[in-house]
């Protein structure tokens, strides 16, 4: 069979490119997605049948492409010798246009028909108010490495209180508590130990804190666990982050939710409880929103 490099010329922001294609190497077809998620998803394709092209399938490569819709430039995403992959770093809530190409001896075979694809999208109430949401959520994601976050409790949808959260929320896997407070703040906490309604301390030293927002106006900052207990459980008490973040039976009640911080976490900010609570004179802090995502 005779085959030719065939030299394409194109512009792409007003820089010109020159793209070389193997004439009959066979394009990616059959296009799948699976596992979906908030920053990732998972494709698949095949090729055709290229003994009849006298090349060693394994010498053959893919690259796929990927861009947001409505932006000029494809940007590669991986680049390998697998015809299935995870592709990951994603922002939430947003489409994708997603293309393949074949590669054998540097030269690429004609790219894939483009396929359109959207993330799920991550439902905080908390997160929606302010204009740097992606980029808290990609925070959050380098610092556990989640691959979903599943919603399951909203302190104004399911009730201020701790017995709406342990209905919700007991049994549930490793999760991440988010607060906003009568003062602006955001700020939260991790804990791979699922919540119960009993049981007293409990620890793991990969639990931490975090601020996203703050009076001090610092950039988002990771607290991590250094010593006695990570988190408290008992059925009277919402989310207590041993005694740096407590709270109550009333969420939005006056007195009811405290952060003793630093205790059981690091200040890396030496800033104490107001880097939290939003006031350097109290420790005492009223929630406005408080809610609980399960990762999966």
């Amino acid at each position: 069979i005779l085959m030719k490099n065939l030299k394409l010329n194109f512009i792409e922001d007003n820089v010109k490119y020159e793209e070389y294609y193997f004439n009959g190497l066979p394009i990616p077809k059959n296009i799948e997605f699976n596992d979906i998620t908030n920053n990732s998803f998972k494709i698949s394709w095949k090729i055709d049948d290229i003994k009849m092209l006298n090349i060693d399938i394994n010498k053959i490569s893919f690259n796929i492409e990927i861009r947001k819709e409505n932006e000029k430039k494809f940007l590669l995403s991986y680049e390998g010798i697998n015809n299935n992959c995870i592709v990951n770093n994603l922002d939430d809530d947003t489409k994708y246009e997603i293309r393949i190409c074949s590669i054998f001896n540097n030269i690429k075979s004609e790219y894939s028909e483009i396929c359109n694809i959207k993330t799920n999208f991550i439902d905080s109430m908390i997160l929606n108010r302010t204009e740097r949401r992606k980029e808290y959520i990609k925070k959050i994601q380098e610092w556990i490495g989640f691959k979903s976050l599943k919603l399951l409790y909203r302190g104004t949808k399911d009730g201020m209180t701790s017995n709406a959260f342990h209905n919700k929320c007991d049994n549930k896997g490793k999760t991440i508590c988010l607060f906003l407070n009568d003062k602006g703040n955001i700020f939260g906490g991790y804990s791979s130990i699922p919540w119960t309604s009993n049981g007293g301390n409990k620890t793991a030293n990969d639990c931490f804190l975090f601020t996203l927002t703050n009076i001090y106006n610092i950039e988002p900052t990771k607290f991590p666990y250094i010593k006695g207990a990570s988190v408290f459980h008992t059925s009277g008490w919402g989310p207590s982050f041993g005694d740096d973040i407590d709270l109550g039976s009333n969420y939005n009640s006056n007195k009811n939710c405290k952060s003793r911080f630093p205790n059981s976490y690091y200040d890396v900010l030496n800033k104490g409880n107001s880097i939290f609570t939003g006031d350097n004179k109290s420790e005492y802090f009223i929630l406005k929103e408080f809610e609980v995502f399960e990762m999966l």
